[in-house]
């Protein structure tokens, strides 16, 4: 009887053993290019700014654009990075004076070949002539619709010189859809 048990007992432990390896080569079998491609294969994500996913070894990140590179320029509330739009686009957020001329800056969405799907003028919501942050509204209309899933939305600081030095912007990825 005891025999039996043991026989029993190692044989379940061999199923199991072999299951554990099985499952765990068919994860590492999958392969992954992007963070939302290691996301929609159900790998772990990290708890972090931005974002983490962890598959086979590797670390994808969340496309955040240049938004930590731009904090202390210009701050987008609303969309945020990632976030999936519809248009028209209501766009809120905050910049710094200088990032505005006579009150406001150019806004543009681009399709995810680059080609541009329309621009918009953001309004600052107080006193722009100054170095602090100015909260700042506006809407972004589309002149043409998007072919790709994804695309980008750039906050242009406004540069009336058109010197190249005195260019900047602020690259915030975006999906189009409802």
């Amino acid at each position: 009887m005891s025999k039996k048990i043991i026989t029993i007992i190692a044989v379940l432990v061999i199923i199991g053993l072999a299951f554990v390896i099985f499952s765990s080569k068919e994860e590492t079998l999958k392969v992954v290019n992007s963070f939302d491609e290691c996301v929609s294969l159900g790998f772990p994500v990290l708890e972090s700014y931005p974002e983490q996913c962890i598959a086979n070894g590797e670390t994808f990140v969340r496309d955040i654009g240049n938004e930590l590179e731009k904090t202390d320029l210009v701050v987008l509330n609303t969309p945020r990075a990632g976030d999936k739009v519809s248009f028209p686009i209501e766009l809120s957020g905050r910049a710094r004076g200088p990032w505005f001329f006579e009150a406001s800056f150019p806004a543009e969405i681009l399709d995810g070949d680059g080609t541009s799907l329309g621009m918009g003028i953001m309004t600052a919501q107080g006193e722009w002539m100054t170095t602090e942050f100015v909260p700042f509204s506006g809407r972004v209309e589309l002149t043409a619709m998007p072919k790709f899933p994804k695309g980008t939305l750039l906050l242009h600081k406004d540069n009336p010189s058109g010197e190249p030095q005195f260019d900047d912007k602020l690259i915030v990825p975006i999906f189009f859809g409802q």
